[in-house]
């Protein structure tokens, strides 16, 4: 049986689309419900920004998420419903017609401005031959963990997403992720955990800042570090299955 995707456009952490497979020349949808050929959703690409926007997939505004029902492409119009809003204005379940230019403009300023951020987050660089030791070390044996409060969990979530590219909520069950509840807790909190031997101690340049050795336990909570692993491919928890692949990317 061959599967095959579609070409179905996405653009970055702002759209998740209709997940469409065609297997021995039959659709699919993500469920395995066969769909006809008129299902497959429609795409269009703004010219002036690139912005892909697809029938069927999610999108965020300053509004909250919508999906888009229908796209004009000829009249630059689409139709949208809200399935969850975050300010005034709309309502979930409300359908709304847009210029398919002005909300493309509305996400290309939002990613340009979550790739302004990404560029002020400090971090570890972990490129010279005894730092890549180090980045192999921990992620052959180590944990990665964040602390996170009420108050950042929305920046923390959209940054770990822009730096990965997955969904951070995917470890919110996990050891690897702690909700905050105490609203004086200062920020986002990272640390990492591996096992090194006293002796080995010296061959790394560990940072002093949140560094704690028990034993031949290390513990690192310094958020300039951890965002240096994560830039580098590790994500939160364990990573021990994480290809050389990914990382290397």
């Amino acid at each position: 049986m061959n599967a095959t995707k579609l070409d179905v456009s996405q653009q970055g952490q702002y759209v998740k689309v209709l997940d469409v497979v065609e297997i021995d020349g039959k659709l699919y949808d993500e469920n395995l419900n066969e769909v006809s050929l008129s299902d497959k959703p429609v795409s269009h690409t703004d010219p002036l920004y690139g912005v892909t926007f697809s029938e069927k997939a999610s999108y965020e505004n300053y509004y909250g998420t919508y999906r888009v029902l229908k796209i004009l492409a000829e009249q630059d119009r689409m139709l949208v419903v809200y399935d969850s809003v975050k300010s005034g204005g709309v309502s979930v379940g409300e359908e709304k017609t847009y210029p398919i230019s002005a909300q493309a403009e509305t996400i290309w300023r939002q990613e340009q401005k979550q790739k302004e951020k990404m560029r002020r987050v400090k971090a570890v660089d972990f490129s010279g031959d005894k730092e890549a030791s180090l980045f192999a070390l921990i992620r052959d044996t180590g944990m990665i963990q964040a602390s996170v409060p009420v108050k950042s969990k929305k920046s923390f979530e959209t940054l770990y997403r822009t730096a990965t590219g997955e969904d951070v909520s995917k470890h919110f069950d996990s050891e690897a992720y702690y909700e905050v509840k105490n609203e004086d807790w200062w920020g986002v909190s990272l640390r990492v955990y591996f096992p090194l031997s006293r002796e080995d101690l010296a061959r790394f340049d560990l940072p002093k800042e949140g560094l704690l050795v028990n034993g031949n336990m290390v513990r690192i909570s310094n958020n300039a570090f951890v965002w240096g692993l994560i830039f580098g491919g590790l994500r939160l928890g364990r990573n021990s299955q994480v290809s050389d692949a990914r990382i290397a990317a």
